[in-house]
């Protein structure tokens, strides 16, 4: 699954990932608001005929509950589909995990959800995700979405993930990159090699989150998410400094997790130290999530945070567009390791649920070009359809620009029956763990292998 043509020009990785003219020479705007929807937001490829009223029950979590693009585009999508009703149950992504696993295990899951790759292989497990592919080879919209995307939601019991029968479709391409504060980098006279003038390399982040750094202020250089969901920032960070996170013995056959490697364990180790030697994360890092990620760039305690477009204009709206610096996620020493949590969060279908047809069209509708253009548009993110590639809009965006240019580092977590559990609980207690000196790198590094290793 992971992306290796780190040497190829820009250019042509665009093309190669179907991106066509989405890597043209991009612009300095920012995610500007569009007109509400327009008569036109329809769905143009529906799949199965539903004969009958329902309801379908669909969970997701978004970064911005008040945004009110999301039940525009479900009443777009119910004057469409004039026999189906979406009953939507927004929640906030640290509790989404928890929440999905005991409903579906007390029999009383969504018909419909959004879901964390790495949760795949777990909810398969559970029996509460079903196999698309008969829904899948029947609708017309399959061939408008990039085959490094949809790949992704095949799993295999026994595999690490990218084979056997799909299991859900992409709600939105929001691949990692770093923020970083433009006007306190030229105050401190930071200038890296990376063509923005921000940090390039892992060595250059960590010089502007040192220089920046001033707890008397306080100030501090990196908002390190410790709580949950800090995983793909830890993935990334770790992961260019050389953590991987699994190898094939055999490939194709035999593979195994690989974090309790002397090299993965000094990748972890330079990532912890950041928080326990280096002193550039405010002290709240060990159990920081999104909204403190968010809320620290905001108020002016941070200078530098991993996320993806559709904090755009969360932060940019607060400290100024002009301040809020956008680079691909920082090369470690080794380019070829040089790794970005990519890929697009999911939406699935409960194999419980005794409307599953219904519930696929809803999912279907999200990942068309009607949903993602508008969606985009109005909140942030990169189409996940290449029919969509060639409008100005993601052209001319430079939050667009530093996506696509990570792009030849994007991998995902395995879709093992553990990783969800990894992702919920094992690794936010092992971090802040770690970070508070109750266990060393090394050890929560041996401890996570081995659960890992224990619910493949």
């Amino acid at each position: 699954m992971k992306l290796t043509s780190k040497t190829m020009s820009r250019r042509d990785m665009l093309k190669m990932l179907g991106f066509g003219a989405a890597g043209a020479a991009l612009s300095g705007c920012v995610v500007p608001t569009v007109p509400p929807a327009t008569d036109d937001i329809v769905e143009k490829a529906k799949t199965v005929a539903v004969q009958k009223p329902v309801h379908i029950k669909f969970w997701n979590w978004l970064d911005d509950p008040n945004n009110p693009t999301f039940p525009t585009l479900i009443k777009r999508f119910e004057e469409s589909h004039p026999l189906i009703r979406i009953d939507w149950e927004p929640g906030a992504y640290a509790a989404q995990h928890d929440k999905l696993v005991a409903a579906m295990a007390a029999g009383v899951g969504p018909d419909a959800y959004e879901l964390g790759t790495e949760w795949i292989g777990e909810l398969e497990g559970m029996e509460s995700i079903a196999p698309l592919d008969d829904f899948y080879n029947d609708w017309p919209g399959r061939h408008d979405i990039y085959p490094r995307v949809i790949n992704q939601y095949h799993y295999k019991p026994g595999f690490p993930g990218g084979v056997g029968p799909l299991y859900a479709l992409p709600f939105i391409l929001v691949a990692h990159y770093l923020y970083y504060r433009t006007d306190w980098a030229e105050e401190v006279g930071f200038t890296g090699s990376h063509p923005s003038g921000g940090p390039g390399t892992m060595d250059e982040f960590l010089q502007l989150a040192q220089m920046v750094t001033d707890p008397s202020k306080p100030r501090y250089g990196f908002a390190m998410r410790g709580g949950r969901g800090g995983t793909g920032m830890w993935f990334e960070a770790a992961g260019s400094m050389g953590m991987k996170m699994w190898d094939w013995i055999k490939p194709g056959e035999e593979w195994k997790f690989t974090l309790d490697t002397e090299k993965s364990i000094d990748a972890n180790t330079w990532y912890t130290e950041l928080y326990t030697k280096q002193g550039v994360c405010p002290p709240s890092a060990p159990t920081d999530s999104f909204a403190e990620i968010v809320g620290n760039m905001k108020s002016g305690l941070t200078s530098m945070t991993f996320h993806h477009l559709q904090t755009v204009n969360m932060i940019g709206d607060v400290i100024g567009i002009d301040n809020l610096g956008v680079v691909p996620v920082p090369q470690g020493p080794n380019p070829d390791e040089w790794t970005a949590f990519g890929g697009a969060s999911a939406d699935a279908v409960n194999a419980q649920s005794k409307e599953q047809e219904a519930a696929f069209e809803w999912i279907a509708f999200i990942a068309s070009p009607d949903f993602q253009d508008y969606w985009c548009k109005n909140t942030g993110g990169v189409p996940v359809n290449p029919s969509l590639a060639n409008d100005p809009f993601y052209q001319e965006n430079r939050f667009v620009q530093a996506t696509l240019e990570g792009a030849p580092a994007w991998d995902v977590f395995p879709t093992t029956r553990g990783m969800g559990e990894f992702d919920a609980t094992q690794w936010p207690t092992a971090m802040a763990e770690c970070l508070t000196g109750k266990i060393t790198p090394e050890q929560m590094m041996r401890d996570l292998n081995a659960f890992l290793e224990s619910s493949k």
